[in-house]
């Protein structure tokens, strides 16, 4: 069971709460059941509080959302951002790069991996506007170069398979 699909912005222990009952009833039918909670806010955030549940949890690599989301018709506003760029600057303040996806996307999911806990990549990529497909004529204006997409991925690839081959 994949328990809740992307929880949002709701107070940790208002998630814990809902997962730890409902992982009470199925393990009261099943045991050895595998069940799987999604991280907090859509997926990106660990939940340390149901470490002790004997269950895995897991996440998204949508991250950076203004460039895996560029155009996309479900996202309010998107067809109003600039043409994304890798590292994607969003203000003075702000740059996603590798070392970024690396620390907040990536440790935190990793350290919860050391304690014991399973962790699945449920979802991950980009909407197609961000990229065009190679081999297909240059991308209108209204597309990121392939690069810009490629390389974040790339990244966020190597970091995700990184979990996995780093010790803890």
């Amino acid at each position: 069971f994949d328990l809740l699909n992307e929880p949002s912005d709701i107070p940790e222990p208002t998630y814990a709460a809902v997962v730890r009952a409902l992982v009470q009833a199925i393990r009261a039918e099943d045991p050895e059941r595998l069940i799987i909670a999604d991280g907090l806010r859509w997926g990106r955030e660990p939940v340390t509080s149901l470490m002790d549940l004997g269950i895995g949890q897991s996440t998204r690599g949508y991250d950076p959302m203004r460039l895996s989301h560029y155009k996309a018709s479900w996202v309010r506003g998107s067809d109003q951002w600039p043409a994304p760029t890798w590292p994607l600057v969003e203000n003075e303040k702000l740059t996603w790069d590798k070392a970024r996806l690396s620390q907040e996307r990536i440790e935190p999911w990793r350290m919860l991996e050391c304690k014991g806990v399973g962790v699945h990549v449920g979802e991950w990529g980009a909407f197609g506007p961000c990229c065009a497909k190679a081999g297909k004529p240059a991308a209108p204006a209204s597309k990121a170069p392939p690069d810009v997409c490629n390389n974040p991925r790339r990244d966020h690839l190597f970091l995700k398979t990184s979990v996995m081959c780093f010790p803890c």
